[in-house]
């Protein structure tokens, strides 16, 4: 119920969503209406009476068909269009194929606009075939969440976003998702979903076929068929699931090793033998690529699941005159991410460096002509495991979803080269191709794929630019080091100069600051040295504190020394013990920020044996009481509330929420990376501000280079939407 409250909270905040309303019914085998057409507010008076009666409590078994009968009444009477949410441990009692039937041909039909999302509680991804059926068939997704409140924190997150997202892009359209509804779909009657431990028994439609395998021959730029034999195969009548292109039935060949098998099938009316093959040569090209990626990149592990063609040769039924071909592959459980997608989309909620490292692989290997997209489906045992991958190339010969040079463009744009990238040479060989693209080069075609030869004239101009950017980036680093860089090269990233956390764009002028926590004096004294290396007479008008600092030893002797700098440029030194989250006794107000340089336990420190999720849930409480304790000495305006963040902490902690402050306002979060350089130029060393100071400790975690910093300020209308860099992006600095 706390992760309720935090999407309730989390969901009027974003675009145009401040008069949204919410009902919530519970479920076993009978529905109860809890609430209905209640605002934020009183959703959250709701929430919490539930909460404080201990009115929810597990019952009977769970039935799914009389709940959603109960949401079509609830949604005839609110007139609005809907979003519904379904949590469930994924075990209905009720759900079999005349539910199915019932769902495909009432709900689908009077609900067709309604995002249907669902939301598993459990460990075992074979409990939840109902569940992922349902969100693809509903347009909504579905969310693991093991039980855990963290993880159900992150699921709530993804479907704020999605919610999101499908609302921007009804207010402004689509121009893809026009050009697919005026195609000639199919429209077929699903099937109840096997479940994934039995996926191998079920009777179906036998059909005599010839099965064809396809590799990718890429020094021709041609796909090759490497084998080819008759098989007898069976395929289930109904399908079981779809995509955005295909439907997918369970399949058996007992020709191949693979006992469980899934065929893939057009979704639209004019399939044929073409169509099918553009599926098999994006699968052959993406497996192409990610064996040189993994071989260039040793660490990584990614495996595309081969993909066949089979031609129908014998007879078939009626109803299935249409069909010629259709593709086959192995059947991956799981459940799916779509890490990038093909027109420029990159998950910011799941780890997707390595597969955008992959997609920019492509690219570049290719000579710009081609790049794999649509990298999806299930990272298990440190493997991505790929299916149904999209190639987009420069003449779009890969069918429907090839988006051609500008898929390409909108995903460049969106890519930030991180460690992966960097490792591979991809910035450099990027910056490169952006550069050689000022002169045409000539073609040739081949199968229908775009090449382009490299004449000697050509590579050796293409070396010498390549040499050019390797020197430039060498320059840069050595700029970045010196104290008078005040703005990394766009090879470095998107790297904010740490100046901007203390002084303002006018010439002496520094911010007005409140430095809180436990190693706040060594880190407000460096940032004092930094403003003071640059203008003699600038004035700081700031105000340090800290909770705890050993006053014996080294560690207390740098403590004085700290206080006395300070004090003679101007700094206030709280001489008491300041609690982050206790803030109001503390002499500061409408100032441009509050800045808090965050420790985290390391392997000395007691807390290093939790386990992870009660760390990050711990830190989370912790920093967002900082937060709002911070809110009321800020200026309305102007004012930030800073977490600097020294490791890939942000990911773990789930930071970025926004925080409604009774009585003072809502603060939206944003985060960028910063270069902290300069710091270390001028004798900043990382303190924990406890015991481990006193032995010698140093923080191994922390990484001089960059520090990922989370903002917040006041939200100043319903529609004003946090900006910063996305997860995606500070994942690749970081």
């Amino acid at each position: 119920m706390k992760s309720i409250k935090e999407f309730v909270t989390a969901h009027v905040a974003s675009a145009g969503a401040k008069d949204d309303i919410f009902s919530m019914l519970t479920f076993s085998s009978h529905p109860l209406v809890r609430f209905e057409g209640q605002g934020a507010s009183s959703t959250l008076r709701c929430v919490e009476g539930l909460l404080a009666g201990r009115l929810l409590q597990p019952e009977g078994p769970t039935n799914y068909a009389p709940a959603l009968r109960e949401v079509l009444q609830m949604r005839r009477r609110i007139l609005r269009p809907v979003s519904v949410v379904l949590l469930s441990d994924g075990r209905p009692g009720d759900w079999n194929q005349a539910a199915m039937s019932w769902f495909q041909k009432s709900w689908l039909t009077e609900a067709s606009e309604a995002e249907l999302h669902t939301v598993g509680f459990g460990r075992d991804v074979f409990d939840f075939e109902v569940l992922q059926q349902m969100a693809q068939l509903g347009g909504g997704g579905f969310q693991l969440a093991f039980l855990d409140h963290r993880q159900l924190q992150k699921a709530f997150t993804s479907l704020a976003v999605s919610m999101t997202a499908t609302r921007l892009k009804g207010a402004t359209g689509s121009a893809l998702h026009a050009a697919g509804a005026s195609a000639s779909r199919r429209s077929l009657e699903f099937a109840a979903p096997l479940n994934s431990k039995h996926f191998g028994n079920f009777k179906g439609l036998k059909m005599g076929c010839q099965r064809s395998h396809y590799d990718w021959d890429g020094d021709h730029g041609t796909i090759i068929r490497t084998g080819s034999e008759q098989v007898a195969v069976i395929r289930r009548r109904h399908p079981q699931a779809k995509g955005s292109m295909r439907y997918v039935f369970a399949f058996r060949d007992p020709g191949l090793c693979h006992e469980q098998m899934v065929a893939k099938e057009s979704l639209f009316h004019d399939t044929d033998l073409a169509t099918e093959l553009c599926f098999v040569k994006s699968s052959a090209v993406a497996s192409f690529y990610a064996k040189q990626f993994c071989k260039q990149l040793s660490r990584a592990a990614i495996n595309v699941l081969p993909c066949y063609l089979y031609e129908v040769a014998g007879s078939v039924p009626k109803d299935r005159q249409h069909l010629a071909a259709f593709c086959g592959e192995p059947f991956l459980p799981g459940v799916y991410v779509k890490w990038v997608g093909n027109f420029g989309f990159i998950n910011s909620l799941e780890s997707s460096a390595l597969p955008e490292s992959f997609a920019h692989f492509t690219h570049v290997m290719s000579k710009g002509q081609l790049m794999v997209s649509d990298i999806q489906g299930v990272f298990q045992d440190g493997t991505f495991y790929l299916t149904d991958p999209q190639v987009l190339s420069s003449d779009q010969s890969f069918g429907r979803a090839d988006l051609g040079q500008e898929g390409m463009r909108r995903f460049l744009e969106q890519h930030r080269c991180g460690d992966l990238c960097k490792q591979l040479g991809l910035d450099i060989a990027s910056q490169a191709r952006e550069n050689s693209r000022a002169t045409p080069q000539p073609v040739v075609r081949s199968q229908g794929l775009v090449l382009s030869p490299q004449q000697p004239q050509q590579q050796q101009l293409q070396q010498q630019q390549q040499q050019q950017l390797q020197q430039q980036l060498q320059q840069q680093l050595r700029q970045q080091q010196h104290p008078s860089f005040q703005k990394p090269g766009t090879l470095l990233g998107d790297r904010l100069n740490v100046h901007e956390l203390f002084s303002t764009s006018q010439v002496g002028r520094a911010k007005k600051l409140l430095f809180v926590g436990e190693c706040s004096l060594s880190f407000c004294r460096a940032a004092a040295d930094l403003c003071i290396q640059c203008s003699n007479n600038l004035s700081l008008p700031w105000v340090a504190s800290e909770l705890n600092w050993p006053l014996q030893g080294p560690t207390g002797d740098e403590r004085r020394q700290n206080t006395m700098l300070l004090e003679a440029r101007g700094v206030k030194v709280v001489a008491y013990a300041v609690d982050a989250r206790q803030l109001l006794n503390v002499d500061f107000s409408d100032g441009d920020g509050v800045l808090w340089a965050m420790p985290y336990p390391d392997a000395f420190s007691p807390d290093a044996a939790k386990l992870s999720n009660v760390i990050a849930d711990a830190m989370c409480e912790l920093i967002h009481a900082f937060v709002r304790a911070a809110a009321p000495k800020i200026n309305r305006q102007s004012g930030r509330i800073s977490v600097l963040l020294m490791d890939r902490q942000h990911l773990a902690w789930a930071l970025r929420h926004s925080i409604v402050v009774p009585g003072v306002g809502t603060l939206v979060a944003e985060m960028r990376v910063y270069a902290l350089a300069q710091l270390s130029s001028v004798g900043y060393q990382p303190r924990f501000g406890d015991r481990r100071d006193l032995l010698g400790r140093q923080a191994a975690y922390h990484r001089m280079g960059e520090a990922v910093v989370v903002q917040w300020r006041f939200q100043t209308f319903s529609s004003d939407l946090p900006g910063g860099m996305s997860d995606t992006r500070l994942r690749q600095r970081m």
